[in-house]
């Protein structure tokens, strides 16, 4: 079994999401924008599959929370908790 751990990958993700009104947010937010390739990111998830790797983290920016979540949770939490959606 891998766990993947995805940072910013360029999909339509944010493009299709949900505002907190009900409607189509339908736009791209600027992190989602300068995302990770999603080829490239596929590759990653299936080189490290092939590698037998128990946890992969790909994607643009992914390192700072996986630091964040693993060394100081409570942390991640707080500034979750405070992040605005855009």
């Amino acid at each position: 079994m891998t766990i993947v751990c995805p940072g910013f990958v360029k999909t339509d993700v944010s493009i299709n999401a949900f505002a907190g009104s009900g409607a189509l947010h339908n736009k791209m937010d600027p992190q989602t924008e300068t995302g990770t390739d999603p080829k490239v990111c596929a590759f990653d998830i299936l080189r490290g599959v092939a590698d037998r790797k128990h946890e992969i983290y790909v994607g643009h920016r992914a390192s700072i929370s996986i630091y964040l979540r693993r060394f100081f949770p409570q942390l991640l939490y707080r500034i979750l908790l405070r992040t605005k959606p855009t």
